[in-house]
């Protein structure tokens, strides 16, 4: 397990992976300016959600100076052009959707369901 540098230990949730967690709308309103260059999708989703996985797999990546983009992409170019070391979940989408992806460097995709 890779040990979090100090910007993301700025980031870790108050109380992670208890049942007192604090609530994202409270995680945001003490972490959004810290993290102002990261979208609520990003830190929503991919941060607050799943910080020890982030830190354990993502830590060498230079949090503090990610850049994001907001694309719209067609369904079929997330079907067809997305590749993932495990394709199933790609393959067994069966939803409809807005096609929103955040990028920074690699893909990271929020699916606004």
């Amino acid at each position: 397990m890779n040990k979090p540098n100090k910007f993301l230990k700025l980031l870790l949730p108050k109380g992670n992976n208890t049942l007192e967690k604090e609530s994202f709308e409270f995680y945001k309103g003490r972490v959004g300016s810290l993290a102002s260059n990261i979208p609520d999708c990003v830190l929503e989703n991919w941060i607050y959600r799943h910080y020890t996985c982030v830190v354990s797999d993502y830590s060498f990546l230079n949090f503090n100076k990610m850049q994001f983009t907001n694309e719209k992409w067609a369904k079929e170019d997330i079907y067809h052009l997305i590749k993932s070391f495990d394709d199933s979940w790609i393959n067994n989408l069966d939803i409809s959707f807005t096609n929103v992806t955040i990028r920074a460097g690699c893909k990271i995709i929020c699916l606004n369901l």
